[in-house]
This record gives C-alpha cells, sequence and structure tokens, in this order.
C-alpha cells in the first residue's frame, strides 16, 4: 500500500473519529461551555494557567458587562484566535499533516493569531449570540504534506452570518461554521475576549482542502474555538 494510501485511510479514520467524539454528550461534571468553571484558571498554550486575553473566558463572568464596539482605527492591536482542537490536531498527525501560520499570523501553541486589519464588530454579553459584525486579517495558515501545501488566507468573520470567509486556491469559499450556544464575553487585563465560540470547518473547504492535498472529500469538522480579543483603545 503506498504512504498516500495509508494517509488517506488514517485521515478518514481518525477525523471520523474526531467528529463522533465532537457530537458526544457533555460531562455533567465538567465546565460549561466557553469556560472553565467560575474562580477557576484556563489553561494557555503549554498547558499551564493563563489570564492572557487568549485564556478561555466564562460566560458567567460577563454578566451585567457592557457591550464594545470598534471599527476602523480603534481595531489596532486586535486579534482573533483560532484554538485548534486536539482531535483535528491527532487526525492531521496521524496522517503526516501540520498546520502553521502564514504571513502575519502566528502559531501559539495550539492556536494560531490572526492580526485584525479592519471591520466593523461588536461583542455583547447580554446577547445569545455575542459576536456582530465583520473582521478582516492579515496572514492565514497552512496545510502541508504529501509533498503538497495548501493555505488559507484573507479570513473574514461575518457575526450575522455567523460565518467565516476565506481565500483557498484562488478563491472564496465559506470556511468555518460559528456555533455561539457557549460563547460568552469577558474583560481580561486590558481587553475584552469573546471565547467559547465553536469553529467547524465547512464542506465546502474541506473538499478544497483535500483535493489540493490529494485526499478524499471528507464531511465536515470541528475545528476547535474562535476567539476574539478587543484590546483597551488608548
Amino acid at each position: 500500500m503506498s504512504r498516500q494510501r495509508r494517509a488517506v485511510l488514517a485521515l478518514s479514520a481518525a477525523l471520523a473519529l474526531a467528529a463522533g467524539c465532537a457530537d458526544e454528550p457533555a460531562d455533567p461534571g465538567a465546565a460549561p461551555p466557553g469556560g472553565a468553571s467560575p474562580g477557576a484558571a484556563s489553561p494557555g498554550p503549554d498547558g499551564g494557567a493563563s489570564g492572557s486575553p487568549g485564556a478561555t473566558a466564562s460566560p458567567d463572568a460577563a454578566q451585567g458587562g457592557e457591550p464594545v464596539a470598534r471599527s476602523g482605527d480603534e481595531l489596532e492591536g486586535a486579534t482573533t484566535e483560532l484554538v485548534l482542537g486536539s482531535g483535528f490536531l491527532a487526525a492531521l498527525r496521524t496522517a503526516g499533516l501540520d498546520v502553521s501560520a502564514v504571513g502575519e499570523a502566528r502559531r501559539e501553541g495550539d492556536t494560531v493569531v490572526l492580526p485584525v486589519t479592519g471591520g466593523d464588530v461588536r461583542l455583547d454579553p447580554a446577547a445569545a449570540e455575542p459576536l456582530d459584525g465583520t473582521l478582516e486579517h492579515a496572514g492565514g495558515l497552512s496545510l502541508s504534506g504529501l509533498g503538497r501545501t495548501v493555505e488559507v488566507t484573507g479570513l473574514r468573520v461575518d457575526g450575522a452570518a455567523g460565518e467565516v470567509t476565506a481565500e483557498v486556491a484562488g478563491r472564496r469559499l465559506p470556511l468555518l461554521t460559528l456555533d455561539e450556544a457557549g460563547a460568552g464575553v469577558e474583560r481580561q487585563g486590558d481587553a475584552t475576549v469573546l471565547s467559547g465560540t465553536e469553529a467547524v470547518l465547512r464542506r465546502e473547504a474541506v473538499a478544497a482542502l483535500t483535493e489540493r492535498l490529494g485526499l478524499p472529500t471528507l464531511p465536515e469538522l470541528p475545528l476547535g474555538e474562535l476567539r476574539v480579543v478587543l484590546p483597551e483603545q488608548p
């Protein structure tokens, strides 16, 4: 059996398992979606406790907070973070694939940090879906393996549509579906942070990525979590 064929079978099996695990009912004793239990420290990218803007926020901590709206130059220093789930990363490793940041984006542990370059966004702690508006980004991420690489750039977050689109192989495609059921907004240091938004790779994006990598088309896949960090303006 060829190396590519083995990678195809391994990726299909591992991602199917990852998708299945994402549908399992939550442990009744586990922390609520979108953050740790009140008073608990959130793990950072290296596994330690973290109080940085990248830490997962507790929706309960945002109760009573005021909405934060930013646009244009007011978004300077803002970032969107894609926190890659352990199941997604394990599936890629099994298939010999890797995720890296490109351009102005950077990878910190299991998180790809994308600098915001423009948009008009509002984070409302009191809303059932706290993310509204749009965000544009510089840089992106790439998938590489089996002697091939495909880049995903020009990410555009659309809170109202509940999706992220991106450029893949010269085409703008729906990249992620956003689920804000467990999302929350809270103040962390000098930033307002949206966390707990589940991100799922759209079927169209999976088809484009796997085609470029020479793999079979797979179903929609859980990617991980999307976070938005808005630093305080001077």
